[in-house]
């Protein structure tokens, strides 16, 4: 069985999509190249690589537009302007 660089067990892939699953990996967590694109390369290479439509998925789920998303409203202007300033005491 093979392992990923972390010691997780994979239950398949080749060593080619092994490869750029490592790689695919290294582009997500810091946002440089094109994972999606990577991981495609290592699914054609090997398409029963689980991990590897795991990690596609993943990549695909957290680039879905924000604005898909529920957001909370923001508070009133108003009612931040009606609220009075905090005082301080004067040294005398």
């Amino acid at each position: 069985m093979r392992h990923d660089l972390r010691g997780v067990p994979l239950s398949s892939g080749s060593p080619a999509a092994l490869e750029r699953y490592e790689t695919a990996l290294t582009q997500f967590q810091t946002y440089v190249g094109d994972p999606v694109a990577t991981i495609d390369a290592a699914l054609a290479e090997s398409p029963d690589f689980v991990m590897g439509h795991l990690l596609k998925a993943l990549a695909l789920f957290t680039q879905a537009k924000s604005s898909s998303w529920p957001r909370p409203k923001p508070r009133s202007a108003t009612r931040c302007a009606t609220t009075p300033a905090p005082t301080t005491a004067s040294a005398a």
